[in-house]
């Protein structure tokens, strides 16, 4: 996925049970209803100075093994339901 930088991202996300149980990465009561989903280990931070907005479930999902990228740092959630990020 090429960056991304000040995108708006609105009511996406679906809702699911248990999904606020604990904001922990890769594991797998998180890895439904978030507005952004990532499977693979992405080399650098590729979503920044960006917006989640009225997400149904968590903003963002990361769901690799190894060291976090952490896209809370430079992205704004607002009205996320879950996690900002998991």
């Amino acid at each position: 996925m090429p960056p991304s930088s000040a995108v708006r991202i609105e009511y996406a996300g679906a809702g699911s049970p248990g999904q606020t149980a604990g904001c922990r990465a890769n594991t797998q009561s998180h890895t439904t209803g978030a507005a952004i989903t990532i499977y693979g280990k992405p080399t650098a931070r590729f979503v920044s100075d960006s917006t989640i907005f009225a997400s149904a479930g968590n903003g963002i999902a990361r769901l690799w093994t190894g060291k976090a990228v952490n896209f809370a740092e430079t992205n704004t959630f607002e009205q996320v339901a879950g996690c900002d990020q998991t």
